[in-house]
C-alpha cells in the first residue's frame, strides 16, 4: 500500500488507517495489524498510530517456546527531503510517495529485543544435566573456584573430625579466610561455614 503524500502538503488534512499485512520476521509468523493515521497541520505531515503483532520464539535460556502479544506505538514526521537530522522521528518521503508498511516494519525490527526471555529472572538450564532450573534445583554439585579448593577441604575436616587444622604458613594468602573458618567450626556451626564457602 502506498499514500501520495501531495494534497497533505499542501492543505490540512487527515486520513485515517487501518492496515494488516504479514512481516518477514522468523518471530512474528503472523500478521501485522495497525490502527492510525497520516494527517498535516502547518506544513508537517504525521504519521501516527499503533502496531499489534504476536511473537512465537523460544527463551534465550531455558529454551522454553514462548508466545506473547506485542505492541509499539509508532509517530513520525514525513518530509519532503532530508533534512540532514538523524533524529528518527523525521522521515525523508522521496517523491511524495509514502509505503507505510515498510515504516512500521522498520519500527518493529528496531524495538525486537536481541535476545527473547520466558521471564527477567528466568535461570535457564543446568550446564550439567540440562535440567530446567525455572522448575526447581537439579541437585547437581555446584562447581568450586579452584581457589577455594583448600577451603573446601577444610570443611570436610570440619564435618569429618569435628574440629579445623590451623593454617600453615603455605596457606598465607588464605590464612585470614582459613581462620574465619575454623572460628565457626568451634561454635561447630556447619551452617555458617557452608554459606561462607558460597
Amino acid at each position: 500500500m502506498t499514500v501520495n503524500l501531495y494534497d497533505f502538503y499542501s492543505s490540512d488534512i487527515r486520513r485515517d488507517l487501518r492496515l494488516k499485512f504479514d512481516i518477514s520476521s522468523d518471530v512474528i509468523p503472523g500478521s501485522v495489524e495497525f490502527e492510525g493515521s497520516i494527517s498535516s497541520a502547518a506544513g508537517l505531515v504525521k504519521f501516527s498510530g499503533k502496531a499489534g503483532f504476536t511473537i512465537k520464539t523460544e527463551c534465550a535460556r531455558c529454551l522454553e517456546p514462548i508466545e506473547r502479544k506485542e505492541s509499539i506505538d509508532i509517530e513520525h514526521y514525513l518530509v519532503k527531503t532530508d533534512c540532514g537530522d538523524d533524529d528518527d522521528l523525521y522521515i525523508p518521503v522521496e517523491g511524495g510517495v509514502f509505503n507505510p508498511e515498510e515504516l512500521i516494519c522498520e519500527d518493529i525490527s528496531l524495538s525486537l529485543p536481541y535476545r527473547f526471555l520466558c521471564r527477567e529472572d528466568c535461570k535457564g538450564l543446568c550446564p550439567k544435566c540440562g535440567k530446567n532450573l525455572n522448575l526447581g534445583p537439579c541437585g547437581c554439585p555446584a562447581d568450586i573456584d579452584p581457589r577455594l579448593e583448600k577451603l573446601q577441604s577444610l570443611l570436610t575436616d570440619v564435618r569429618t573430625y569435628g574440629r579445623c587444622p590451623l593454617p600453615s604458613l603455605s596457606d598465607a594468602p588464605t590464612a585470614v579466610n582459613i581462620c574465619r573458618l575454623t572460628e565457626y567450626a568451634e561454635c561447630a556451626d556447619i551452617t555458617k561455614a557452608d554459606r561462607y564457602l558460597k
